[in-house]
């Protein structure tokens, strides 16, 4: 049998495997140890409910020919997944009151009992991929499971409601039980995110390189132009312009180190020009010492060529790390 991850394929050594069950588990085993989940899975080029289908774990080895596996960075994927869902009910818990202002429409009710019924989804995988149990997880003395029965109770609630036309129940439903019960679920998401040792600040990581990397890609050429300003007498506008620059590079130092922390397992060459990032953090605050000194005695051309040939090649390279680690967060583990 032939195994693909996100499309690469892999030598991975069937040893006393006898079901495909098997092999996924050793899979999630492997991916684990990575930082990843499987995500999805398809058998012989067909989609299949890994997670929930027996007679697929249960199938013999030589049942396919070839498995696909997707498999994301867990850290991203929760985070992200448990931020977008919190965000959803936080904005149920404030519309839903509001529904019945304008008449209960059938399709609002329609779209809120889809949301509903996704948000119970995203629960329970988020649920299979930690491999966690929500009966295990408090909140505010209530066991998460039952936080999570109740969403399923009060959509279905909803659905009967709507079915025989009971606007006194649904709106007794759209403003009390199901604000009061998102607005709890909003706080009690991130005992998720703390059982599985997850922050939500990690999962902006993709978010704050999206909006630096440009910034940072801009800074050669504007840090040349502060040396030519510099070489010709502008040295007050040189100064201002430069501390800017300084600020945005020091913001790239610390979402790498930030993504070292946070993404223990990420494993792309972080050496900048030949040095180690912890290298390059040292020689940039060395420099950064230089130039202040050069600043005070007035020396423009040091200034300009310690701009020009020692900060510049440094962002260059910041650059260069930033776009590795986005395009991995993107593409996930390989």
């Amino acid at each position: 049998m032939n195994i693909y991850i996100n499309g690469k394929s892999i030598d991975y050594e069937i040893e006393n495997e006898a079901t495909l069950g098997e092999i996924i588990d050793g899979l999630q085993e492997w991916m684990s140890g990575k930082g990843c989940v499987i995500v999805s899975l398809r058998l012989d080029d067909k989609s299949v409910n890994f997670l929930e289908d027996k007679s697929i774990r249960s199938a013999p080895i030589d049942s396919c020919k070839k498995m696909d596996v997707e498999v994301q960075n867990v850290r991203l994927l929760v985070g992200e997944t448990i931020h977008e869902l919190g965000n959803y009910l936080d904005r149920v818990a404030r519309l839903a009151p509001k529904m019945q202002d304008n008449g209960i429409q059938a399709d609002d009710i329609k779209q809120l009992v889809d949301g509903l019924r996704w948000s119970e989804d995203v629960l329970k995988r988020v649920e299979g991929i930690l491999r966690i149990s929500y009966h295990d997880l408090e909140f505010d003395g209530e066991k998460f499971s039952k936080l999570l029965l109740k969403l399923g109770d009060i959509r279905e609630h909803i659905e009967e409601a709507q079915k025989n036309n009971n606007h006194a129940a649904l709106a007794g439903i759209l403003g009390s039980s199901l604000t009061l019960l998102c607005d709890r679920l909003v706080h009690a998401l991130p005992l998720v995110l703390e059982n599985a040792s997850l922050t939500s600040e990690g999962s902006n990581l993709m978010e704050e390189i999206t909006e630096q990397l440009p910034i940072i890609r801009e800074l050669p050429e504007k840090l040349e132009n502060i040396a030519i300003n510099i070489s010709i007498g502008d040295s007050i506008k040189g100064m201002e312009e430069f501390a800017a620059c300084i600020s945005s590079i020091e913001e790239a130092f610390i979402l790498v180190d930030r993504c070292k922390k946070e993404l223990p397992n990420y494993s792309h060459d972080l050496d900048i020009k030949g040095k180690s990032f912890e290298e390059r953090n040292q020689e940039i605050a060395g420099i950064l010492q230089e130039l202040i000194e050069a600043f005070e005695r007035k020396d423009r051309v040091l200034i300009g060529d310690l701009i020009e040939y020692e900060i510049a090649p440094v962002t260059e390279g910041l650059a260069d790390i930033l776009e590795k680690i986005k395009n991995s967060l993107k593409e996930s583990c390989h």
